[in-house]
């Protein structure tokens, strides 16, 4: 137990990513589950870090946070006793609320814990499953909310020196006013600049645009030497093959954050396109009968509750069939 209270800052950050990230072996997941219940880190939490938990997770009450621990440890300890598969399907139900909230927390304790001992170089790095979103209060009390499969790092001089952070997929942000300190968005070669604002950004790896929606405030988006300045309910779209912005009105701005309220929202989009989210959103494979069918377009609003009734509800407007395999869904046209 000695050795658990002594844990290295470093080497739990580098397994409580690893876990996140399912990549932990059962030795480090059974080491992860004896350091979460020593007097450490229970002190962590009833000491001087309660105001920094409750800057991480302030939507949370006293009964959930206790929970969050316990789910956490019980979760490693199954997963190795009865497998990996059916485990982890149970944990990505909890995912959103408890895993990511969990392991920004315990992350900064064993950054101050360990004296500082993460180098500055080396980031804080929180991911998203596909099939999950997430939501995290960064350091200045910036709140960030995280759609599927998508990415936020930032490193430990955050709010020390500046406010940058670093996206891969898409998050929404309600920016802390700091006007000595700009806050910026990098993702996919562009940057979103703003002192205090509220915006989404959307910039996955296989997606052909960066795009960026301004709710309220203002930000600058920049690529080299290209910038654009968007005013409220105005977007920036960058091409990444052409180099170039283009700037738009957004027509309803409730259509920024549909993806924080579970409703899906397509204008105009392919159902290649759709395609894309539904892969993303609850990690299947969409396979189509023929290539035309990809050009196939749907503008509309879904309630987002289920994968069957996504494809149901495009179904009445097009004569389409699908069906589904486990993982896999394949998209035909009616005979």
């Amino acid at each position: 137990m000695k050795r658990m209270e002594n844990m290295d800052s470093e080497r739990f950050i580098e397994m409580m990513e690893r876990y996140l990230r399912h990549e932990a072996t059962d030795e480090e997941k059974v080491e992860l589950s004896q350091w979460i219940g020593t007097s450490r880190m229970q002190r962590a939490l009833d000491g001087k870090y309660t105001d920094l938990w409750h800057s991480v997770s302030p939507e949370l009450d006293s009964d959930t946070r206790s929970e969050m621990w316990q789910n956490l440890s019980q979760h490693i300890r199954e997963e190795r006793a009865i497998g990996r598969r059916q485990v982890m399907k149970t944990i990505c139900k909890i995912a959103s609320v408890v895993l990511l909230p969990v392991a920004v927390f315990l992350a900064v304790v064993a950054y101050y814990e360990g004296g500082q001992a993460k180098s500055d170089t080396t980031p804080f790095s929180f991911v998203v499953d596909s099939g999950q979103k997430a939501s995290m209060t960064l350091p200045d009390g910036t709140k960030v909310w995280l759609n599927s499969a998508s990415k936020l790092s930032y490193y430990p001089s955050y709010n020390r020196d500046d406010r940058r952070v670093f996206l891969t997929g898409e998050a929404y942000f309600e920016v802390a006013k700091n006007p000595d300190k700009k806050f910026v968005v990098a993702c996919q070669g562009v940057e979103v600049e703003a002192l205090g604002t509220t915006f989404d950004v959307k910039g996955y790896d296989d997606d052909a645009m960066v795009s960026t929606s301004l709710i309220e405030g203002s930000v600058r988006v920049s690529h080299q030497n290209q910038s654009v300045l968007l005013a409220p309910s105005e977007e920036a779209s960058f091409d990444k093959t052409k180099l170039v912005f283009a700037k738009s009105k957004i027509e309803d701005s409730r259509q920024v954050d549909f993806w924080r309220r579970n409703i899906l929202y397509f204008r105009s989009a392919t159902l290649a396109e759709i395609a894309k989210t539904m892969e993303r959103l609850y990690g299947v494979s969409v396979e189509f009968e023929s290539d035309e069918l990809k050009n196939i377009s749907f503008s509309g609003s879904i309630r987002n509750n289920s994968l069957t009734n996504a494809f149901y509800i495009i179904s009445l407007t097009y004569p389409l069939t699908y069906e589904i395999d486990r993982d896999v869904v394949k998209i035909g046209l009616k005979q």
